[in-house]
């Protein structure tokens, strides 16, 4: 019989970036990937609600944005806020749709976090 050996690895993964901003501490990982792009927002050390959002061509040249909520809060609508800005500025240089994965506290809820976060991403972009 083969045993497997599983390896811990550190968190956050590269690459990875802190706003110094904002009170709460708020950890940004921004991964591409063949089909999609990841971005992780946590103040909480954990995933959080998992969600996708995409940008839909429609008629006459019109830009819809589409948000699914996969697991966890959804009744938050911040976290449709976030996902829908974040597919915004996505979807001006990339057609890959987001996969975001996040977790807040009821600290880190404000204007300046969100202001932060969305700057981080764009900052630390991989697409």
């Amino acid at each position: 019989m083969q045993t497997q050996t599983l390896m811990l690895l550190p968190w956050p993964p590269p690459p990875h970036a802190f706003p110094h901003t904002s009170k709460v501490r708020t950890e940004v990982i921004v991964q591409s990937f063949a089909d999609r792009h990841v971005v992780v927002v946590t103040q909480l050390r954990k995933l959080g609600t998992i969600m996708t959002a995409e940008a839909v061509d429609g008629l006459e040249g019109r830009r819809s944005y589409e948000i699914h909520t996969l697991l966890g809060r959804r009744d938050d609508a911040l976290l449709d806020v976030y996902a829908r800005q974040l597919i915004e500025k996505i979807a001006l240089t990339s057609a890959k749709p987001l996969l975001l994965t996040i977790a807040l506290t009821e600290d880190g809820r404000g204007v300046d976090v969100f202001n932060d976060v969305l700057n981080t991403v764009l900052q630390i972009a991989t697409w």
